[in-house]
């Protein structure tokens, strides 16, 4: 092998780790962020796990947090494949017609509930019923 390539290959994986150390030290910034209160002590915690997990233990943090990450994301894949694209696979169909079903069903309804009302025009041309005159009111 070429001693350009190995030195390449390097490079990119340096790069890459780098870029994986970033995406860490921001999961720490949400984590301080989210759970404490105090700026200090979130001045405090920021210093001490970014420290403690990506310069002194990244070889044990830094392949849990790649894991990590790629279960998360395979979950939630699996999990959004599984709700939203097969959906369809499930009940094809089944969601359609009772849309459709429960439409006609309030179609009646308001059929029914309008039957008895004279149609009277307003200036839009659509029909609907007569208002009520508000009572008298003796004084």
């Amino acid at each position: 092998m070429d001693l350009t390539l190995l030195i390449g290959l390097g490079e990119f994986f340096g790069d890459f780790v780098f870029i994986i150390k970033i995406f860490a030290f921001i999961a720490i910034l949400g984590f301080v962020n989210r759970y404490i209160q105090n700026k200090l002590i979130k001045i405090i915690m920021v210093v001490f796990m970014g420290y403690f997990i990506l310069i002194a233990n990244w070889a044990v943090f830094g392949t849990m947090f790649v894991i990590y990450t790629l279960l998360g994301v395979g979950v939630a894949g699996i999990m959004t494949d599984f709700f939203f694209a097969g959906q369809n696979i499930i009940g094809e169909g089944a969601q359609e017609h009772e849309m459709a079903r429960q439409k006609a069903a309030e179609e009646m309804e308001r059929k029914r509930m309008f039957e008895d009302a004279p149609p009277v025009s307003n200036s839009a041309g659509l029909h609907r019923r007569p208002p009520i005159p508000p009572p008298f009111i003796r004084r």
